[in-house]
Order: C-alpha cells, then sequence, then structure tokens
C-alpha cells in the first residue's frame, strides 16, 4: 500500500501545474448502470465486470466468465456505449473493454443558410486491455492500458494512456482502493496540446446483513484540471433477484449545488446468470440521463 500511495504522490507532483482544461472527457463517463446509481461510487466494490473501468485490481473478485454491454441516452442526441468482458484463472484475471461515444444530428453549414449542408461527425472511442494478479492475501493489484481516437468533424485526435490500481480488503466486508487513471498522452486536434483527464481516486466500501446491502464512498481528484470529486452510494437487494440503489454525487465545479443536480437512483434485476440493471440521473439544467445495462455470467 505504501508503493501505490508514493507511485500516486509522486504522479500528482510530476504533474503539478496551474489548472488547465482537459481533454478526452468521454473517457470520465462511468461503466454500467450499477455503478452510475449508486453515485458512481464503485472503486472499492469493483465485484463485476465492469471493474475493466472502475479499478482493475477488483477483477480478482470474479469466479467466472462476464460479460456486459451498456447504453447511456443522455441530452442532445449524446449517447455512449460501452463492451466489458473478463475471464478470470487461478491468482489472477484479464478483460478486454471498448467504449464509444458519439453525438448526432449536428448540422453543418458553408455559408449562410438556414437549411443544413451535411451531418458533422463527432464521435469517441478507447479499446482497452486489462489485467490484474493477486499481490498477497487480501491485497490485489490491476492495470488497464487503453488506446483513444477522437474525430470532430475532419480533425482527428489519438493517443494511449493507462490505469493503476489496487484493492486492500481491510476486514472481512470493508475494502479499500487507490489509484491513478488515465495518465497518458494524446496529440492535439490542430496545434495546441490538450491535457489527459488524469485523476486519482481513493475509495471505501463495505457490506453487511449477509451481503444484502454495499455502502461506498469514492473521492476523486483531477491533477490537470484540479476539479475535485466524489460520490457516496449504496445497494439494497430486497431480495435474491431484486436490488435498489441510489447515490450522490458531489463536483467542486458546480456553484450552485442542489440536491437533484447529484441524486442518482436505480434498480437490478437478476434471472439465472443475466443481470439487467437501470440507473436514472436527473438534471436541473438538462434532460435526464438514462442508463441500462446487461450482463452475463458463464
Amino acid at each position: 500500500m505504501i508503493t501505490m500511495l508514493a507511485v500516486v504522490m509522486l504522479s500528482v507532483d510530476y504533474c503539478a501545474h496551474a489548472a488547465v482544461a482537459t481533454g478526452a472527457s468521454f473517457l470520465k463517463v462511468g461503466a454500467g448502470a450499477r455503478a452510475a446509481a449508486m453515485g458512481d461510487a464503485f472503486s472499492a466494490v469493483a465485484d463485476d465486470v465492469t471493474a475493466l473501468y472502475w479499478n482493475p485490481a477488483g477483477l480478482i473478485q470474479l469466479k467466472q466468465n462476464q460479460l456486459t454491454i451498456g447504453h447511456v441516452e443522455s441530452y442532445e442526441q449524446v449517447r455512449h456505449e460501452y463492451f466489458g468482458y473478463c475471464h478470470p484463472y487461478k491468482g489472477g484475471a484479464f478483460g478486454f473493454s471498448a467504449m464509444y461515444s458519439w453525438i448526432g444530428g449536428i448540422e453543418g453549414r458553408l455559408s449562410a443558410t438556414p437549411d443544413s449542408e451535411r451531418t458533422v461527425p463527432v464521435w469517441d472511442t478507447s479499446p482497452a486491455l486489462s489485467f490484474a494478479f493477486n499481490v498477497s492475501k487480501g491485497v490485489s493489484l490491476g492495470t488497464t492500458l487503453k488506446g483513444i481516437y477522437q474525430q470532430l468533424d475532419d480533425k482527428t485526435a489519438y493517443g494511449g494512456a493507462a490505469d493503476v490500481a489496487m484493492m486492500f480488503r481491510i476486514v472481512k466486508k470493508t475494502k479499500f482502493a487507490i489509484g491513478i487513471y488515465n495518465l497518458g498522452y494524446e496529440t492535439p486536434f490542430v496545434t495546441e496540446e490538450i491535457a489527459m483527464p488524469t485523476t486519482v481516486r481513493m475509495a471505501l466500501a463495505g457490506t453487511y446483513y449477509n451481503n444484502r446491502l454495499t455502502v461506498a464512498c469514492d473521492g476523486m481528484y483531477g491533477v490537470n484540471d484540479q476539479v475535485i470529486t466524489g460520490g457516496v452510494g449504496g445497494e439494497l437487494w430486497l431480495m435474491k433477484q431484486v436490488a435498489v440503489r441510489a447515490g450522490y454525487k458531489y463536483n467542486s465545479t458546480i456553484t450552485k449545488p442542489s440536491l437533484l443536480q447529484g441524486f442518482t437512483t436505480g434498480v437490478g434485476l437478476k434471472l439465472d446468470k443475466f443481470a439487467v440493471d437501470y440507473a436514472f440521473i436527473p438534471s436541473v439544467e438538462t434532460l435526464a440521463t438514462h442508463r441500462l445495462s446487461i450482463s452475463t455470467k458463464f
């Protein structure tokens, strides 16, 4: 743990400077409706295939192959798709994931005309490989290596980044997580370079009442944009097949926060080896966001 803390602090110190705008913002869109419903407080939970995104060290908890697909329907035709697959093996696990974001209906004009002359392509994608292994009893280490490609009209940018995270089982039902995410480089769209959304994350989670109740909290610091974010959330299984979830997210850039602005909620349904999760994220400034994901074990 001391080594990981040293790596994180050295990374923060190396990148320390005045706050700057960051690019590749689609990398901040979390994976899975389950985590979204819990206020994105999932880094220390990370007990399903979406650990590929939240904390690759958590993949060590999986006992079966898992696959998930997810869809985000947001405001102004902003959509986000996610795919993830994990294969556990004795002492470790590896997986593959890909995210794809796109905005539809952006009209392009080359002259002063009310009629659209073309549709402007705007999309981003990031394929990734993840690995996890046990360091010692109750301690696991994981890493994700990802590629980045973005297109904005006729301009493109590409690059690569890495996530490195650890998970510690403090006591039987309580886990602590720490990691640094999106540490890498991306080429500029034109000439001006834009910093990566590098983030340091710490989290704590516990399960109670025969694993029926999970409570979690995450805290994040943007190394380049110096934005502080966080989330708290919970999950309660009313029966073996049905779960209800709720959470709250904090963002230091929101100057006039409201309860509605950060509130998240959702439900989960288990059917044999399949799971269906839904999350609803309301907003006072834009239309609400809906998230749906389907997972299976085999």
